[in-house]
């Protein structure tokens, strides 16, 4: 947690490339995005809102446990994921092809970041790059838990 927000890390680092730490809830603003009533590692999601896009859990198992990943494609939404929970109720969605070239990234949780097999281009959990040989940042997207389910959120 940062001490001056009272948000997690990650969301602070977030806020550096463009996710808001908004009030008690972290996450980005705007249409669709509800703001949380209680400080979490996302945004509230609004299942039925333009942009939230639904990744049901009982489709990825992976991802009740932490550490657990999975590669999620939502050709309805133009979306081609890696997620992970890193921390306790915490995900990250990122772009899963690398930008460096057109390889699969997979999370590494003793490094804490998405990595690629082909050239070793890693990057943090909200795309930034580590190290490369890639100079380009992965997208990442505003993903948050209710229910039984993820729910990423991406505009079309």
């Amino acid at each position: 947690m940062s001490p001056a927000s009272g948000c997690p890390r990650r969301q602070v680092l977030g806020g550096l490339l463009g996710a808001a730490c908004v009030g008690l809830g972290c996450g980005p603003k705007g249409e669709g995005v509800a703001e949380s009533a209680a400080p979490t590692c996302g945004p509230t999601p609004k299942p039925g809102a333009p942009g939230w896009w639904e990744i049901p859990l009982a489709e990825h198992p992976a991802l009740l446990e932490v550490g657990g990943q999975a590669a999620v494609s939502k050709p309805e939404a133009y979306l081609e994921l890696l997620v992970a929970q890193p921390e306790p109720g915490c995900y990250v969605a990122l772009w899963r092809i690398c930008s460096h070239g057109s390889c699969d990234v997979a999370w590494e949780d003793e490094v804490q970041a998405a990595v690629c097999p082909c050239h070793g281009s890693m990057f943090d959990e909200v795309g930034a790059v580590l190290t490369g040989p890639a100079t380009e940042p992965l997208r990442s997207f505003p993903i948050g838990r209710l229910g039984e389910s993820l729910w990423v959120y991406r505009e079309l």
